[in-house]
C-alpha cells in the first residue's frame, strides 16, 4: 500500500450503518476540509483490539481516504 497522508474516522455501530459513515466522510466532511480525494485506494482497517459483539453483530473499524492538499 501506498504511502501518504490519509483522513481517518473510526467506526463503531452495525453492518448497515457503515455506509452512511463513509457517506459522512466523503459528502460531508471532504468538501470543506481543505483536502482532495488522492488517486491511492481507500480502506477499513479492522485491527484485533477492535470491538466486535457477537449478539448484535456491531464492529468497530477505521474508515481511511487518501488526501492531497487541494
Amino acid at each position: 500500500m501506498a504511502g501518504g497522508r490519509y483522513a481517518a474516522l473510526r467506526f463503531h455501530g452495525l453492518p448497515a450503518e457503515i455506509n452512511m459513515a463513509w457517506t459522512h466522510l466523503l459528502r460531508d466532511w471532504l468538501p470543506g476540509s481543505g483536502f482532495q480525494f488522492d488517486n491511492r485506494p481507500a480502506f477499513e482497517h479492522y485491527a484485533a483490539s477492535y470491538a466486535y459483539d457477537d449478539n448484535t453483530h456491531a464492529f468497530e473499524c477505521d474508515i481511511c481516504i487518501p488526501i492531497a492538499p487541494l
